[in-house]
């Protein structure tokens, strides 16, 4: 709505510049000049109604003639411009119109009348207005059908009309041709400077669009979950599995101790912790192995001197006892 109230501003102050020019130039002249191409992308067609109710033409399809309320001939007098969705009588004509007096201080010298480019004022040039899947009506005070680019636009009327009193925002829930629809709307205020009422802005989106998301999001988050939970299982079965390895080989070390054999190594090559524990747990070995020696051959000694009286019996047994 911002959007198109800031275009409408910028028509009203184009169309300002031009009566001030069409009041001092040859129209001809200006329809030659390079400056009707640039108003051609803002306005469909152009004119002058005089006050003996001739028109005169400058481009495009001739307008309705204006006939000007009291109100809005006091509203033109004062430099302003007037918005046009009807005409005079109360028919409803096509398109979207701008009047603003040629001359504001002789209302006689006619009335510019401008009709806008639909292209220009809901943006079709330049892009959306609306977000994708999104779609857009706008009303005029009486709830008449401006622009629409959603089909069930013409079944909203009934709703905006009961919410009326709401505010200028608000929300709703409609159901059209059997799916139901969200809709915001929003009320822009043109009156101070176009002599108009409220225009109402519709965004209408679908529920299974809106809820679409989660619907996708319901199917990937279970099997995402699971390969998750399967994904930290084998990890840990992993880890663990690790951390085991090591503790094996250290307790069949330390049975092999238990039976007195100390020549084997336990070989852990983790780089961590039990890396240096077996090598700990190795260097213990070797010196248990080195101390049992020590004793048995004390014990050899002991054994040969009691039991026999030949020195060089005991000698043998003691160098063969260190040797080892």
């Amino acid at each position: 709505s911002l959007s198109v109230h800031e275009r409408l501003l910028f028509l009203e102050s184009q169309l300002g510049s031009l009566a001030s020019v069409l009041a001092d130039v040859e129209r001809e002249a200006w329809i030659e000049g390079s400056a009707s191409a640039r108003v051609n992308t803002m306005f469909e067609g152009m004119a002058v109604a005089t006050a003996d109710g001739s028109l005169d033409v400058i481009y495009g399809d001739p307008p309705p003639i204006p006939k000007p309320l009291p109100n809005q001939l006091e509203h033109l007098e004062q430099g302003k411009s007037v918005l046009v969705t009807r005409a005079g009588d109360g028919a409803e004509v096509s398109g979207l119109r701008i009047w603003r007096l040629l001359e504001p201080e002789d209302p006689s010298a006619g009335i510019v009348v401008g009709t806008i480019s639909q292209n220009y004022l809901w943006g079709l040039d330049s892009g959306n207005l609306v977000p994708p899947d999104t779609e857009i009506c706008v009303y005029d005070d009486t709830r008449r059908l401006l622009y629409g680019t959603f089909g069930g636009c013409s079944g909203i009327e009934s709703e905006l009309a009961s919410l009326a009193s709401s505010g200028i925002r608000g929300d709703f829930n409609f159901v059209s041709e059997g799916e139901d629809y969200r809709a915001s709307y929003r009320n822009l205020f043109l009156l101070p400077v176009f002599l108009v009422k409220d225009w109402t802005f519709v965004l209408v989106e679908s529920e299974d669009r809106i809820l679409e998301p989660m619907r996708d999001f319901r199917n990937i988050f279970p099997p995402v979950v699971l390969t998750s939970l399967w994904i930290v299982l084998l990890a840990s079965i992993y880890s663990i599995r690790r951390s085991l390895i090591p503790l094996d080989r250290l307790t069949e070390g330390t049975r092999r101790i238990a039976k007195k054999d100390f020549s084997s190594k336990v070989e852990v090559k983790s780089g961590d912790e039990f890396e240096d524990l077996a090598d700990a747990f190795n260097s213990m070995s070797e010196r248990l192995l080195r101390q049992f020696r020590a004793l048995a051959t004390n014990a050899g000694i002991h054994r040969a001197i009691l039991s026999s009286l030949d020195t060089s019996t005991i000698i043998e047994t003691a160098v063969v006892g260190g040797l080892e």
